[in-house]
C-alpha cells in the first residue's frame, strides 16, 4: 500500500491506475483513512468505472457522500490543470449515467442496511 500512496504524493496517476489494478478492493478500504479526500477521489476515479461503482457500495456512508460530489471530471480541476485534456479523459473515468444513477440509488434510505 506504501506504493499507492507515494505514486499519489509523486503525481503518478498513470502508475497508480495501474498499481490498483493489481490491489483488492479490500486492501485498500482497509487503508482509505489514511489518504486525503483529494485522494479518495483521485483513486475512484482511477479505478475502472465498473470497479468504481462496485467499490462504491462498500464504502462508509460519509466517502460515499463526498464521492458523489466529485463524479463530474472537472472536480479534479487541482490534478487536471496541469494534464492534456486527452491524457486527463485517458487515465480517469467517467462514469455513464446509468452507473451514476446507480451510486444515487445506493444512498437512498432503504438501500441502506441497518
Amino acid at each position: 500500500m506504501d506504493e499507492l500512496f507515494s505514486l499519489l504524493e509523486y503525481k503518478q496517476y498513470r502508475r497508480l491506475r495501474e498499481a490498483l489494478q493489481a490491489v483488492s478492493d479490500g486492501e485498500i478500504l482497509s487503508c482509505w483513512s489514511r489518504f486525503s479526500p483529494m485522494g479518495h477521489l483521485i483513486l475512484f476515479k482511477l479505478m475502472e468505472a465498473g470497479r468504481a461503482v462496485q467499490f462504491f457500495r462498500i464504502l462508509p456512508f460519509e466517502s460515499r457522500y463526498f464521492l458523489l460530489g466529485g463524479l463530474p471530471l472537472g472536480a479534479l480541476g487541482p490534478v487536471l490543470h496541469s494534464m492534456p485534456n486527452e491524457e486527463a479523459q485517458e487515465i480517469f473515468h467517467q462514469l455513464d449515467e446509468e452507473q451514476a444513477e446507480e451510486l444515487f440509488r445506493s444512498m437512498e434510505p432503504s438501500s441502506i442496511p441497518g
